[in-house]
């Protein structure tokens, strides 16, 4: 008989490289610990950068990162855009280079908080089907505002015809969007030829390993988890036998509810993640 292989409960930091989707990034997990694992925020194939990645019961967390501000650090290309807005698509319109001052001015400029557009070529929804699915045929549409806001903008350095900036970004900030969006504010055009993604929330990418290191995954797979709540401020907590067998079967017990996130051990195993005294799973792994 075949044998089936327990998936293993574990959350992972991973950084995904350039030229894969964050789908193929999960085949070296899903390999190393089990088919049932996913990530929090996607990275287009041209970006590289943090992947938030989750395996067995642990998939239930990827709400928690909705909310989470995102770090990035981009480089525009001026003068050029294409229908992607990234270097995989095609050129769609030219325009003269705006010159440096120019563009520093755009950027002190560009609103904080403002109504954003996602990019044709992406995965919202439109009439029940992905944008970039209407796009690939051609279809004529477009998709819909959300309000997104710019936390801090720095600017890196510059060249002729490009400048390297850093953002901190809300949920659904789509930074191709943005690099269009500043180059027509620049009087020009722009696309993004270069993205990575620096952290999420209080997760950073040097803290991450290379989605593609096996034995890495493996080994970090084995590991505590109480590192990933430390860092969302969460608390341990205790309990009894009998407060543990309760928690098992998925009861919540008055007295053990806690404000925000909570982690709950009894004997060394985690039994029990909370938010808001909600059961978001029951965990598997070792203190």
């Amino acid at each position: 008989m075949k044998q089936i292989r327990k998936t293993t409960s574990a959350i992972l930091l991973l950084d995904k490289g350039e030229g894969v989707t964050s789908f193929d990034a999960l085949r070296t997990l899903k390999r190393a610990v089990g088919k049932k694992a996913g990530h929090a925020g996607t990275l287009d194939r041209f970006a590289s950068g943090l992947l938030v990645c989750f395996s067995g019961s642990f998939t239930r967390l990827c709400d928690l990162f909705m909310d989470l501000d995102k770090v990035y650090e981009a480089r525009v290309q001026l003068g050029v855009e294409t229908d992607t807005l990234d270097p995989d698509g095609n050129v769609v319109l030219k325009a003269p280079v705006p010159g440096p001052e120019e563009v520093l001015k755009a950027i002190e400029a560009f609103p904080r908080d403002y109504d954003q557009c996602p990019p044709l070529y992406s995965a919202v929804h439109i009439d029940g089907e992905r944008a970039y699915k209407k796009a690939l045929r051609g279809h004529d549409f477009s998709t819909m505002a959300k309000p997104v806001s710019i936390k801090s903008l720095e600017v890196l350095g510059q060249g002729p015809d490009w400048v390297d900036l850093r953002l901190k970004v809300s949920k659904g900030f789509y930074v191709r969007s943005f690099a269009s969006e500043l180059g027509r504010a620049a009087g020009s055009c722009a696309h993004l030829t270069r993205l990575r993604r620096i952290s999420i929330g209080p997760f950073n990418v040097k803290d991450a390993i290379a989605f593609d290191d096996e034995d890495e995954i493996l080994r970090i797979s084995r590991l505590s988890c109480s590192w990933f709540f430390d860092s969302l401020g969460s608390r341990d907590i205790e309990c009894t036998d009998e407060q543990a067998k309760g928690l098992r079967n998925g009861n919540l017990a008055p007295q053990l509810r806690l404000e925000g996130l909570s982690c709950l051990y009894h004997e060394g195993k985690l039994l029990w993640v909370e938010k808001d005294a909600r059961l978001i799973c029951q965990g598997e792994g070792d203190e």
